[in-house]
């Protein structure tokens, strides 16, 4: 089976070695998509450590822009 598109969710969690392990299991030539409503971690350095493997977080919906829009109160 040859696969084109692999989606993760819970991305934020791509940084630990177990992710990582499974991971280097995916051939380059995999697109990977990253989802995840925490774009940080627990420390600035895992944060920074985050952004270099996924790139630059685009947040599809803020808090402040559900809230406007009634999705959460």
């Amino acid at each position: 089976m040859r696969w084109d598109l692999v989606v993760i969710d819970e991305a934020h969690h791509a940084v630990d070695q177990t992710h990582q392990d499974v991971f280097a299991s995916i051939p380059d030539s995999v697109f990977k998509v990253g989802l995840t409503a925490t774009f940080y971690r627990g420390t600035p350095k895992s944060t920074r450590e985050l952004h270099e493997y996924w790139g630059d977080p685009y947040i599809a919906l803020t808090w402040a822009e559900a809230h406007k829009q009634g999705r959460i109160h």
